[in-house]
C-alpha cells in the first residue's frame, strides 16, 4: 500500500529542482500523517535536503533524545557521512567518543 500523498504536500515542493527529492519529502510527510516517526525520515522539510546533507546543522541537535548529542559531556556530536559507502560516524566534539543512544545504536 502506498502512503496517500495529498496536493498541499505535492506543491509545498514544486520549488525544489531535484525531482526525486521532491517526492520523497511529500511522502514522507504524508507518512508522517499516518504515523511515521519523524526522526526516521530520510529527507528534512526543514532544509528540503536529504537528511544527509543538512544533518550537520544545529537545527539536528536534539537534546531530549540524544541526536547529535553528547549526555556525557552535555556537548554536540558532530555527524560525517561518506556518501560513496553510506557510512555515517557520530563523534561528541567534546570528549571525542561516540554518543550511546538511539541515534547512534
Amino acid at each position: 500500500m502506498t502512503t496517500p500523498i495529498l496536493d498541499t504536500d505535492q506543491q509545498r515542493y514544486a520549488a525544489v529542482r531535484d525531482r526525486a527529492l521532491a517526492a520523497v519529502l511529500a511522502e514522507e510527510d504524508a507518512a508522517e500523517r499516518l504515523g511515521l516517526n519523524p526522526l526516521e525520515r530520510v529527507s528534512c522539510r526543514l532544509h528540503r535536503r536529504w537528511l544527509h546533507h543538512c544533518v550537520h546543522s544545529s537545527d539536528h541537535v536534539i537534546k531530549i533524545t540524544g541526536h547529535r548529542w553528547c549526555r556525557d559531556c552535555s556537548s554536540t556530536a558532530s555527524v560525517g557521512v561518506d556518501e560513496l559507502t553510506g557510512d555515517v560516524s557520530v563523534r561528541c566534539e567534546s570528549c571525542g567518543g561516540v554518543p550511546d543512544n538511539a541515534a547512534t545504536r
